[in-house]
């Protein structure tokens, strides 16, 4: 009998055909780097595990970056001011945020003015932002148009210039005050101010090429653990100082 041609039981590429193949060429492969030198290894090695390892350790630095900055402190909102329909230099009004917290002789690690500039008076979108983070007590400050400050002055968002400090009224003429008479029980009262030649316009429009009047006022819902911050933010944005 021809044993050679004997059918088997079994097709040629059944599973245990396989593991056999397998077995074998894994076995191959650790013959072949036991013959090889030391150097010969650690080239082998470095050709098969060195682009594995190497996403590896990404993946691995990822992870520790993000949980670092999920559970890392968050830094102490001192502030938060608004501008719609900036006219000023972008990087200038976020380098502002720095100045102020020198000012306020504030750790800019620990704590935080954020400074928003990116919105517009009249888009769907960014008017509820703003109503959402006044209604909240987020908004402290909000800048923009006469248009726009007046709207919201006359809806009742801005507080009194009055409820200020007395120096820091006695810095803003009158002339340049936003008043308004709409707002049930508190008569006419002055609700924001201009810009125009305070410290802040200078700083954030060094060039002086920017025509709008900007006008500036205090958010009737900020929260009152901020309010002492709030007006010595407004002093500095005056004065420089």
């Amino acid at each position: 009998m021809d044993i050679k041609n004997k059918p088997t039981a079994l097709d040629d590429d059944a599973e245990i055909y396989q593991r056999r193949e397998e077995e074998s060429s894994s076995k191959t492969e650790r013959e072949k780097l036991a013959e090889l030198s030391f150097k010969g290894k650690v080239q082998y090695l470095w050709d098969y595990y060195a682009l594995k390892a190497f996403f590896v350790l990404v993946g691995v630095g990822l992870l520790v970056s993000l949980l670092v900055f999920m559970l890392r402190p968050k830094p102490d909102r001192v502030a938060d001011i608004t501008i719609l329909d900036s006219p000023w230099y972008p990087q200038a009004v976020q380098d502002y945020s720095d100045i102020l917290l020198k000012h306020l002789e504030l750790d800019k690690e620990a704590n935080e003015v954020l400074i928003s500039d990116g919105l517009r008076f009249g888009g769907g979108s960014d008017l509820m932002a703003v109503t959402t983070h006044m209604a909240g007590g987020d908004l402290d400050i909000l800048i923009g148009t006469r248009e726009a400050i007046v709207q919201y002055s006359e809806n009742g968002a801005l507080v009194p210039l009055d409820t200020l400090p007395a120096d820091i009224l006695a810095l803003i003429p009158e002339e340049d005050r936003i008043s308004s008479d709409k707002i049930e029980d508190e008569g006419l009262r002055d609700y924001a101010f201009n810009l125009k030649g305070t410290a802040f316009a200078k700083y954030v429009d060094p060039k002086g090429m920017v025509p709008t009047d900007m006008y500036l006022g205090v958010c009737r819902n900020t929260r009152p653990e901020r309010s002492d911050n709030i007006a010595a933010i407004v002093r500095i944005m005056i004065t420089g100082k």
